[in-house]
């Protein structure tokens, strides 16, 4: 599977990852490695987890923070993320919905 983040796009490999790894995000060689042995949700969530590594890697972030942060930050999003993506119609919405254009009115009397 490929997929766009920012500048890159990525390659996305389920299978085998180094042992003690769910999965690794390598930006050199833009791959995501998911260990596919995990369960459906586990699975999800560790490619979800990559995707913002390497998205992550774009930023200042990556000058900000410690790696240790960069860890943590991720993992708390990716959970969090992943529950709005299970949202259908919230899914829905943020992909599709505009506001309507309301030009400003007027109060009735004003001159303009």
């Amino acid at each position: 599977m490929k997929v766009k983040v920012g500048a890159y796009t990525f390659t996305v490999v389920f299978g085998v990852t180094e042992e003690g790894k769910d999965g690794e995000c390598d930006l050199e060689s833009q791959v995501i490695h998911v260990d596919s042995t995990l369960g459906n949700d586990r699975r999800r969530e560790v490619l979800l987890h990559e995707l913002l590594h390497a998205a992550w890697y774009q930023t200042a972030l990556k000058r900000i923070f410690e790696d240790e942060d960069e860890e943590l930050i991720i993992w708390s999003l990716a959970c969090q993320l992943l529950e709005f993506f299970r949202q259908p119609n919230l899914v829905h919405y943020l992909r599709h919905a505009t506001a309507p254009y309301r030009p400003v009115a007027y109060f009735q009397g004003d001159d303009e």
